[in-house]
């Protein structure tokens, strides 16, 4: 009995690395490869957490803590970093859905977003992507988050400019307030995504409301911003041209005047 134990002990072993879990789940691990989570250093344990594995048919223990990847339990992997997000999507249809029906096509997270080769969640791609799976181009939903598409689009193209421009600085001139926008910008912007999880019925589409009014004052704000740092920046180009005038002028002036200081030495 003691050697059966052991031998069950020793075929069980505790997974402490990312890189274990590759060793089975090359695929997977090939899906994440430049995934958003591969880019911010989330891994296999990071989500999953970690498992007592061994060989057979199911060499997953299961143990407390570990969960699987599956529609039905991805919310508990995701709200680990993404609470803020699966509290929006607990109010709005989409979970009222999945609740009430065991039919829905909505299971949980990945019933819109990849798992493993997640990508960036611009709404332009979950538009194509996502929405298109059950909405039609036709429906007022779609039409709904066309209008949104286009607003978040446009503030997102400001604020991709404001930190260009912001990230070469010209020496002497003041960013404090294109700065200010550009913060406000990627404000706005985050929680834009977090909004359009809550999405409920009804003619304005609930979590929508937020975006019909957040996003175009904010564009407004960062196109202000833009257009006062490319007046400072064409003011601070055309500055050299008037200090290298004012220069030659002076040393102009200075050999005129010492000219004149020799010659009236000598005339004296």
């Amino acid at each position: 009995m003691i050697e059966l134990i052991l031998a069950v002990v020793l075929l069980q072993e505790k997974v402490t690395t990312d890189q274990r879990c590759i060793e089975c789940h090359v695929k997977q691990h090939d899906d994440w490869k430049e995934s958003v989570h591969q880019k911010n250093a989330i891994g296999c344990i990071a989500c999953h957490g970690s498992d007592e594995v061994g060989t057979g048919d199911k060499p997953h223990k299961k143990v407390e803590g570990f969960i699987a990847g599956t529609k039905k339990t991805s919310h508990l992997l995701c709200v680990k970093c993404h609470e803020g997000v699966f509290e929006a999507f607990k109010k709005s249809a989409h979970w009222e859905d999945m609740r009430a029906d065991e039919d829905s096509k909505v299971k949980s997270c990945m019933s819109c977003h990849t798992h493993h080769a997640t990508e960036v969640a611009e709404p332009k791609g979950i538009l194509q992507k996502a929405c298109a799976k059950c909405h039609k181009p036709t429906s007022v939903q779609w039409k709904m988050m066309e209008s949104y598409v286009a607003a978040s689009d446009a503030l997102r193209q400001k604020r991709d400019v404001l930190r260009e421009k912001l990230e070469h600085k010209v020496p002497g001139i003041p960013w404090k307030a294109e700065a200010e926008a550009l913060e406000e910008a990627e404000r706005t912007l985050k929680e834009a995504r977090i909004e359009q999880h809550k999405v409920a019925r009804g003619k304005k589409g609930g979590g929508f409301k937020v975006l019909e009014d957040s996003l175009p004052a904010s564009a407004a704000d960062a196109d202000k911003a833009y257009s006062s740092l490319e007046s400072k920046m064409k003011g601070a180009g055309k500055r050299p041209f008037w200090l290298a005038g004012f220069l030659g002028l002076l040393a102009i002036t200075l050999l005129l005047g010492r000219a004149w200081l020799v010659r009236w030495g000598h005339a004296a």
